[in-house]
C-alpha cells in the first residue's frame, strides 16, 4: 500500500526506491525526513491529513450534520431471525 501511495509499482519490499520515494514525500509534506513512515508520515502521504483538516473546519464553523463522514454510522438494527417449526 506505501510504495502505490508513493506512485511506485508494489513488489512488497522496501528498498532504495521505497525508501528514496518516502524521504521525498516526508519533505515534500515538511515531516522529519528520517525514512520511517510513522503516523504523521502516513496521515500526510494517504492524504488523510486533509480529510481531516476539513472535518476541523467543519467543526469551526458550527457545522450542523449530525454525524461526520469520517464517523462510522451507527449500528443497523438485525432482522428478526425467520423461525421454522417443523
Amino acid at each position: 500500500m506505501l510504495q502505490r501511495l508513493l506512485g511506485l509499482t508494489p513488489d512488497g519490499i522496501f528498498g532504495e526506491n521505497t525508501e528514496n520515494a518516502l524521504l521525498k514525500a516526508q519533505e515534500a509534506h515538511g515531516l522529519a525526513v528520517d525514512g520511517i513512515c510513522g503516523p504523521a508520515s502516513w496521515k500526510a502521504i494517504s492524504g488523510a491529513d486533509k480529510y481531516l483538516k476539513n472535518c476541523e473546519v467543519m467543526h469551526r464553523a458550527g457545522g450542523s450534520h449530525q454525524r461526520h463522514p469520517h464517523q462510522t454510522p451507527p449500528a443497523q438494527e438485525k432482522a428478526p431471525t425467520a423461525r421454522f417449526y417443523g
